[in-house]
Order: C-alpha cells, then sequence, then structure tokens
C-alpha cells in the first residue's frame, strides 16, 4: 500500500493543477483521458473477481445439488 499511496496523491495533485490552470480551456479535457486508463488497470482485477464469483456460485450450487442428492438418496 505504501507505494500505491503517493502515485494516487500524485494524480489528485495533477488533476488539481490541470483544472485549475484551465477551467475553459480545452485542454481541461486533455486530463479526461487519464482516468479510463486508471479504469482499465482496476477493470482487470474485477473481472477476475466476476468469473471468480460466477464460479464459486456454480461450485456452491453444484454442491447443494450433490447434498441433496445425497440427502434424497439416503432417504429412499
Amino acid at each position: 500500500n505504501s507505494d500505491i499511496r503517493p502515485v494516487t496523491h500524485h494524480k489528485e495533485e495533477d488533476e488539481e493543477n490541470n483544472n485549475k490552470g484551465s477551467s475553459d480551456d480545452p485542454s481541461a479535457e486533455a486530463s479526461r483521458p487519464q482516468p479510463p486508463v486508471t479504469n482499465f488497470v482496476y477493470r482487470r482485477p474485477v473481472s477476475g473477481h466476476l468469473r471468480l464469483m460466477k464460479q464459486q456460485q456454480k461450485q456452491k450450487e453444484d454442491a447443494k445439488k450433490s447434498e441433496r442428492e445425497e440427502i434424497n438418496g439416503k432417504k429412499t
């Protein structure tokens, strides 16, 4: 975390400086392409996380099915 914090702090400073320096200037929009880049960095683990969650859900459902089958098999 100690490595990540200075980077985020630095980015916030950059955005503030750009906004203060040119509020009506079109170059202010040039600072907008930066968030998508950070989004891309965040997105990769998220997509993997979603895939993991789906896998876990399937595993849970399979486990429930097998448990039910075991219970039903024992009862009959």
